[in-house]
């Protein structure tokens, strides 16, 4: 019973220095065009991160008629790190994207950041004849 009592407690301790961290809403937004500058509708944009050394999930938005395209999620700064108690100083440094749409190449790139907003614009070239 005192085994089961000090594993809920770590669980509920842990849960509740978690809750007095941040977890700001990160914005990414801008235009997928094509190399002539016309606005590439529907792309498919990605983003993904390195979340306590492990990869994040992606989040994906797909571009509005004008090529535009807006991501919202949200960062843990809890560190995870039981000996220190509330320690909140996890930062998101970049993010790696990925921007795909039918007949043109697969673009990608890392993107710094430095604040919770964020403006990427992407130029796709057109696929390869028999390509990608």
């Amino acid at each position: 019973m005192k085994r089961v009592f000090g594993l809920v407690a770590c669980v509920l301790f842990q849960a509740a220095a978690h809750a007095k961290c941040k977890t700001p809403i990160y914005v990414i937004e801008g235009n997928v065009r094509d190399p002539g500058n016309k606005p590439v509708p529907e792309a498919i944009v990605a983003v993904a991160w390195l979340d306590h050394g492990h990869a994040s999930a992606p989040v994906v938005t797909t571009a509005d008629s004008a090529g535009r395209y807006r991501l919202e999620f949200r960062f843990d700064m809890y560190t995870r790190r039981f000996l220190f108690g509330d320690v909140c100083k996890e930062k998101l440094a970049e993010v790696a994207t990925s921007v795909m749409a039918p007949a043109y190449a697969r673009a990608e790139r890392r993107i710094p950041i430095s604040g919770t907003e964020t403006v990427a614009d992407f130029t796709i070239e057109p696929a390869e004849a028999g390509g990608r």
